[in-house]
C-alpha cells in the first residue's frame, strides 16, 4: 500500500522513470510533427516554384488540371550555333553557360510579367496570358517586351570564355490549353496546341538577334501602339511571305522599337495589315474568334 502511495504521489523511483518517458515520448513526437510539417511546407514551396498556385490543389487532391485559353502569345527563343558550341567546349561549361543566360532570362520572366513555361536544351520558352488569362493586346505586349529585352541583354553578355552569344526569337498568338502532367512524378505545366508549334516556327525560321512575329501576334502589337501601351512604339517590319513547315505560307514581320516615332504616332498600320489571302488557316481562325466576338479591342479595323 505504502508503494502504490508513494508511486501515486510521485515520491518513488517509478514515477520518475514513468515520467521521464512519457516526457521523451512526448518531445519525440513533436519533434516528428515539426519535421513532417517542416517537408510538407518544402514540398508546398517547390510545387509553387514548378506549377502555377492555381493548380497545387489539384495535384495534391490527384485531380487532372485542364483549361483553356483563348488569346495566349507563346515565345521560343534559342541560341544561335548552339550544338556548335556545345561541341567544342566540356559538358560542364555549357551547363554553367546555360545557367548563367537562364538566370537573365528568368529576371526578365519576372520583371516582365510572362509566364516561364520550361527550358529544354538551348531553347527558351514563355508566355504571355497564362496562367492567368489577360487580354490578348496585354499578353502579346508583355511577351514583345520580354523578346526585347532578350535580344537587348545579348548585346552585352558574354561567357566566362568571353564568347558572344546570339539568339532567335519567335512570337505567335492563339488558343490553346493549359494543363499538368506527370501528376504522380514530376508534373509539369504545359501549353499544348497548334499556337505553340507555329510560335516554335516563327523562331526556327527566324534570323539571329532577330525577333520574328505572326501576323495575329502583329495585329495585336499595333493595336497596342494604337492605345499607347508601350513608352516606345513597336515596329514591325513586313517580311513577306514566309514558307512555314506544316503552316504553307504565312505573312510574318520583324519586330522592333521605333525609337523615333513620338508616344501618340500610331505610324503607317496598312504597311503591316496582311492580305487575307496570305493569312493562314491557324490566323483565320484567330482573326474570325475576334470577329464573332464584335471585335471589342477593334483589332480588325486599325
Amino acid at each position: 500500500m505504502k508503494e502504490e502511495s508513494d508511486l501515486m504521489r510521485g515520491s518513488s523511483p517509478w514515477s520518475w522513470l514513468l515520467r521521464a518517458c512519457l516526457g521523451a515520448c512526448v518531445t519525440t513526437w513533436l519533434a516528428v510533427i515539426l519535421l513532417v510539417q517542416s517537408k510538407l511546407r518544402f514540398q508546398q514551396a517547390l510545387l509553387r516554384r514548378v506549377l502555377p498556385s492555381k493548380t497545387i490543389p489539384y495535384i495534391e487532391a490527384g485531380r487532372d488540371f485542364c483549361e483553356h485559353f483563348e488569346a495566349v502569345t507563346v515565345l521560343f527563343a534559342d541560341i544561335k550555333s548552339f550544338t556548335t558550341i556545345a561541341a567544342d567546349v566540356e559538358p560542364l561549361v555549357v551547363v554553367n553557360m546555360l545557367n548563367d543566360l537562364y538566370k537573365t532570362f528568368d529576371a526578365l520572366t519576372e520583371s516582365h510579367g510572362v509566364y516561364k513555361v520550361e527550358t529544354i536544351g538551348d531553347a527558351f520558352m514563355c508566355a504571355g496570358g497564362v496562367p492567368d488569362a489577360l487580354e490578348p493586346v496585354e499578353g502579346a505586349r508583355r511577351a514583345a517586351d520580354m523578346a526585347l529585352a532578350m535580344v537587348e541583354s545579348m548585346k552585352s553578355y558574354k561567357t566566362a570564355e568571353g564568347r558572344s552569344l546570339e539568339i532567335r526569337v519567335g512570337l505567335h498568338t492563339g488558343s490553346l490549353i493549359g494543363t499538368v502532367t506527370g501528376v504522380k512524378k514530376m508534373p509539369h505545366y504545359c501549353l499544348i496546341g497548334d499556337t505553340v508549334n507555329t510560335a516554335a516556327r516563327m523562331e526556327t525560321t527566324g534570323e539571329p538577334s532577330k525577333i520574328h512575329v505572326s501576323n495575329a501576334t502583329a495585329m495585336l502589337l499595333l493595336r497596342a501602339n494604337k492605345l499607347a501601351f508601350p513608352t516606345t512604339p513597336y515596329k514591325l517590319e513586313c517580311r513577306g511571305l514566309v514558307v512555314v513547315k506544316g503552316k504553307g505560307s504565312m505573312t510574318t514581320y520583324w519586330l522592333s522599337q521605333d525609337h523615333e516615332a513620338g508616344s501618340d504616332d500610331e505610324g503607317d498600320y496598312s504597311l503591316f495589315l496582311a492580305p487575307r489571302a496570305q493569312t493562314s488557316p491557324a490566323e483565320l481562325k484567330f482573326t474570325s474568334t475576334l470577329r464573332l466576338r464584335g471585335d471589342p479591342l477593334g483589332i480588325m479595323t486599325l
